[in-house]
């Protein structure tokens, strides 16, 4: 899906024409049709809005608030995820290839494994890199490799 890119003032117009331009996408600033998904850059970073879903808010991707942050700070009661990697105090590399939220990543993040996270969909990817970029646990996301690819091909 192709989706215009909407800037709320000057001062986004450059982040929002580097992302129109890896999607192939127009941008614009202010929203000119709000019938259609797009996307919009302003002071809280890069978020998407579709019409047609029950939120009526913009989805925003944020690291540092919410259920995000919160599940990066109880990594350590993730029995499961521990059992799963095993016993091996060295850190393990991971390849996730179903990103989406990188739920599952950020706990392996946590745990102080590297991962690799492959999104398909562009503007998802998009979002992702845009809240790493805002968020402040900078050190996690240094172990993480985020590509934008089908994972299956």
């Amino acid at each position: 899906m192709t989706c215009n890119i909407f800037y709320t003032s000057k001062k986004h117009k450059n982040y929002a024409e580097e992302i129109a331009k890896k999607l192939g996408s127009r941008t614009f600033n202010m929203i000119v049709d709000n019938e259609k998904p797009y996307l919009e850059v302003n002071d809280l970073g890069l978020s998407f809005f579709h019409p047609k879903a029950r939120a009526k808010k913009s989805f925003i991707i944020d690291f540092n608030s919410g259920s995000m942050s919160w599940r990066l700070k109880r990594a350590d009661h993730e029995k499961l995820i521990k059992k799963a990697l095993g016993k091996s105090e060295q850190p393990q590399k991971i390849l996730d290839c179903t990103a989406g939220l990188l739920q599952d990543s950020l706990l392996f993040l946590s745990l102080g494994h590297e991962v690799t996270a492959v999104e398909q969909s562009n503007i998802l990817f998009n979002l992702l890199e845009d809240g790493i970029k805002r968020s402040k646990e900078n050190e996690i996301f240094s172990r993480l490799t985020l590509v934008n690819a089908n994972a299956c091909s």
